[in-house]
């Protein structure tokens, strides 16, 4: 149940995750030396919020944090810093539940559909405009 203290938690994780995500945009946009035409920013946020929500789901359970802690640092955070940590966080529990033909679906219908959505709706507004 959603109470005034679990709000401020999760949105004070999701500020937080949210400015920081911006931070390594801006980062990167002015001392990166890759090549423009690859989305680092981005990459980078997908594999450090995947291994930070990762290292939190295990290591809150096992030290007893608390509820609200656990939601402002994966849900608010990371779910703010990105997505992809919680795709990642869910088929990995999906593997290790042995639900192997659950979590191919998952990986496989997210990895087609997603971008097919994007798509869609790229040409909704193309059609709006």
């Amino acid at each position: 149940m959603f109470n005034l203290r679990t709000l401020a938690f999760l949105a004070v994780g999701a500020v937080c995750g949210t400015t920081s995500r911006y931070a390594i945009g801006v980062w990167f946009s002015r001392w990166s030396v890759a090549p423009p035409d690859f989305p680092w920013p981005t990459f980078v946020i997908n594999i450090t919020g995947s291994l930070l929500l990762g290292f939190l789901m295990r290591y809150l359970t096992a030290i007893a944090s608390t509820p609200q802690m656990r939601l402002m640092l994966t849900t608010g955070f990371c779910g703010a810093y990105t997505t992809m940590s919680t795709f990642s966080y869910e088929f990995i529990s999906l593997m290790t539940e042995r639900q192997y033909v659950t979590a191919a679906f998952y990986m496989g219908g997210t990895m087609v559909l997603t971008p097919a959505a994007c798509l869609a709706g790229f040409a909704l507004a193309e059609a709006i405009l």
